[in-house]
């Protein structure tokens, strides 16, 4: 197998990885999607000797009927044991976004309560396009690792996969207590998510930082095809009560009169510098703003952020 040179694409121009990429993306099959991630994972994601590529494998347990498209575990030779790292959903090309989020998030919550860990790493892809996610115990959404948005495997853009999958070998889940798969208890807080250092450029995942794409619907984000993936559980969904704004709610200009409206909202940052504070409007549109436009407020007695665009307002209980 061989790359073109200055290519940042992580699918070789040669050979049976770039032979099932093509396959998959031809054939329009599930299974072949299946085939194509599962040979990649193990030829150049994880490619060692002491990490495993396996397919149909249950997260919580060999008496369960549940099956997750693919499983990369961590072998210990000290304790030999075998740690489940990363769960892959995948759907065939055109397949539904919202669905495979889904189910990438069941097997997630479903490994962490099995094997009583923080959090777990998450991969869903459809077809040859991924997104790479961080789940949190007792957290209801997947955080996106690589931005909002699917990248194909054969772009430019996929070298995050890369950098990604060092971020994961660096930091694997670790058990709640007393004892752990493969390595010492972390010196950080138990309850931080693991550091991945600056992989995308900002501090990636954090308790403030949950993204997963909301609409004002609660529906998911859209992606370039209009295909939408992440769900607000209806009890979280947007609220249009206004916020009493307290003497330190400030924010963008534009006060409240009786015509605006408020609209709950999920900030990511964005920017290798982390300066831009991104969300999606009541029409779906992205909105690039800084940390100076957002106001303190209150609503239902809880400290919110506010940012006042004229008649429409948006709010957030945390900002990253």
């Amino acid at each position: 197998m061989s790359y073109l040179p200055y290519s940042r694409s992580i699918v070789p121009v040669d050979g049976p990885v770039r032979y099932l990429y093509n396959l998959a993306n031809r054939t329009g099959y599930e299974h072949k999607s299946v085939k194509f991630w599962s040979l990649w994972l193990q030829y150049e994601g994880f490619p060692e000797r002491d990490w495993l590529v396996t397919t149909e494998q249950p997260p919580d347990g060999s008496e369960s009927l549940r099956r997750v498209d693919i499983v990369i575990d961590k072998y210990d030779p000290n304790e030999d044991t075998l740690s489940s790292v990363v769960w892959v959903e995948a759907k065939k090309p055109g397949g539904d976004y919202n669905t495979v989020y889904l189910q990438g998030l069941d097997a997630g919550q479903r490994a962490i309560d099995y094997d009583g860990l923080y959090g777990v790493y998450v991969v869903t892809t459809v077809g040859t396009a991924f997104c790479m996610w961080y789940l949190k115990a007792g957290r209801k959404q997947l955080t996106p690792l690589n931005g909002p948005g699917y990248i194909d495997a054969d772009s430019e853009e996929s070298h995050v996969m890369i950098e990604g999958i060092a971020a994961i070998k660096g930091s694997p889940p670790f058990r709640v207590a007393p004892t752990i798969p493969s390595q010492p208890l972390p010196a950080l807080d138990a309850q931080e998510t693991p550091d991945h250092g600056a992989w995308v450029g900002t501090d990636m995942v954090s308790d403030q930082q949950i993204w997963a794409g909301q609409d004002d619907n609660g529906q998911g984000m859209r992606d370039e095809q209009g295909q939408s993936y992440g769900q607000l559980p209806q009890e979280e969904g947007h609220d249009q009560q206004e916020p009493d704004l307290g003497p330190s709610g400030a924010g963008s200009s534009g006060g409240s009169t009786p015509s605006t409206k408020y609209h709950r909202v999920q900030v990511v940052k964005k920017g290798f510098l982390g300066s831009d504070y991104c969300f999606q409007d009541h029409r779906g549109k992205e909105r690039k703003t800084k940390k100076s436009d957002w106001g303190k407020g209150k609503y239902k007695g809880q400290r919110v952020w506010v940012y006042k665009g004229g008649h429409n307002h948006y709010y957030t209980n945390e900002l990253p």
